[in-house]
């Protein structure tokens, strides 16, 4: 059972940068996932209202708010299994899960490319969107993230509770 990082809805998700190191991407304590970029939580898991009209009525995943190019971090280590120019997903084959991150304004890596944990994926955008922010959610292999029986709560592989359903409100 993971923590329940309770700092990631108090807080929001910036980190100190300093001119000696580049800034590591934040953990909950004992989570599997690192936190997929800074900023601040927005739409949750399950938020009604936030479904895409003709797909799912809630929201299939969680929003990032933040600056424009801010780093995007892979989650988890994987293989890239999709690339458009705004979205990454990638294949966790030992969870058997994607984590699927789009409205990025650049993307640094390639289909098939093996990735780590924490690893630069992109840069935070608004392409798709109006708002700067990352969209991240997790689903299950090949499944089209618009419809929320295709994806999974990320509370558990973060470490914290961004459920709508189980209290989380950005």
């Amino acid at each position: 059972l993971l923590i329940l990082c309770v700092c990631f809805l108090a807080t929001p998700l910036r980190q100190a940068h300093t001119q000696a190191a580049p800034a590591l991407p934040a953990q909950c304590p004992n989570s599997l996932f690192v936190i997929p970029s800074d900023g601040v939580l927005g739409w949750t898991y399950l938020e009604p209202g936030a479904g895409q009209p003709g797909f799912s009525q809630v929201h299939t995943g969680i929003d990032i708010w933040g600056e424009a190019d801010d780093d995007v971090y892979a989650a988890y280590d994987g293989i890239v299994s999709f690339r458009s120019n705004r979205t990454v997903e990638i294949w966790h084959p030992d969870l058997e899960i994607e984590t699927f991150y789009t409205h990025l304004r650049a993307v640094a890596v390639s289909v098939g490319a093996s990735v780590a944990r924490g690893q630069v994926i992109g840069k935070k955008g608004n392409r798709g969107t109006d708002v700067v922010h990352l969209h991240f959610s997790v689903t299950r292999r090949d499944m089209d993230e618009r419809f929320v029986g295709n994806t999974l709560d990320p509370s558990p592989y973060l470490g914290a509770n961004v459920n709508f359903r189980n209290g989380s409100r950005a």
